[in-house]
């Protein structure tokens, strides 16, 4: 059995028939399998670089909100936020699940927000080792060993580069989607090899959770002086909201997405 691979473990909860799924690689494991897959290279002293083909960025254009009774009372339906028809959704999820039968999948499981009282279990599974890797340093590493009853994610997010939309069965504007139901609790990413898409998706999803709990979700970064003062940082990105906040007399929270609440101010 290679490093990695617990066949005691199964994606029967995701609908997914596979007995080649490699659960909570190391770094240190998922670097070594990305270079073993020629899915990047070695770059000078250490990084691994990978390409992303023609999706250098996020395709805002192709990312769409199912739009169903539970949720669609507290979005604001428009070019930002495109509605997707749970038909579609349906179709695009069984489509899917076939093309995944049987593929080597990469599972870490973690939680997005650093704040305890509102952190999000997260179950995040692509075919990409370097995807896997992207999410570990992304998101907030399970302290113990996670297993399938001491992990319960209420979120789960499938990229899956290599499957393809088809605008007339998904309804999609073409081969590249983001489609998150948020009653379902499911993301689902094709066609594009951008691991950005991955982040955005669960800062999505948080953006809609947390103010339905009284938190503000913002898109800043924020650091903290030796008194406990918090200074936000707001902007577009690209604005200069991280290097602003890299102050070496007080301690970075976070560079980019963060919450508020009566608690304080923590990092996504």
């Amino acid at each position: 059995m290679s490093i990695g691979v617990v066949r005691t473990r199964s994606l029967e909860r995701e609908g997914i028939r596979s007995d080649r799924v490699r659960w909570n690689l190391s770094a240190a494991v998922l670097y070594e399998e990305a270079v073993r897959r020629d899915e990047g290279v070695i770059a000078a002293g250490g990084p691994l670089a990978c390409l992303t083909g023609q999706h250098t960025g996020r395709s805002p254009n192709d990312k769409f909100i199912v739009r169903e009774s539970a949720s669609e009372a507290h979005i604001a339906w428009g070019n930002v936020n495109r509605p997707m028809t749970e038909a579609h959704f349906e179709t695009l999820h069984a489509d899917l699940l076939t093309a995944l039968a049987g593929k080597e999948l990469f599972v870490p499981d973690c939680y997005a927000g650093a704040d305890p009282a509102y952190r999000l279990p997260i179950r995040v599974i692509t075919e990409y080792a370097w995807h896997s890797l992207f999410a570990r340093h992304m998101f907030i590493a399970d302290p113990v060993a996670p297993s399938e009853t001491t992990h319960v994610p209420e979120f789960t997010v499938v990229s899956i580069p290599s499957f393809k939309a088809d605008p007339g069965r998904h309804g999609t504007n073409g081969a590249t989607v983001i489609a998150v139901h948020l009653a379902k609790k499911l993301v689902l990413i094709g066609g594009t090899s951008y691991a950005g898409e991955i982040k955005k998706s669960v800062f999505s999803i948080l953006n809609y959770l947390l103010p339905l709990q009284g938190v503000l979700s913002m898109h800043c970064s924020a650091n903290i002086g030796a008194g406990g003062d918090t200074a936000l940082f707001f902007g577009l990105s690209g604005t200069g909201k991280t290097t602003l906040s890299s102050d070496p007399d007080r301690l970075l929270i976070g560079d980019d997405e963060h919450g508020w609440s009566d608690r304080g101010v923590f990092n996504f």
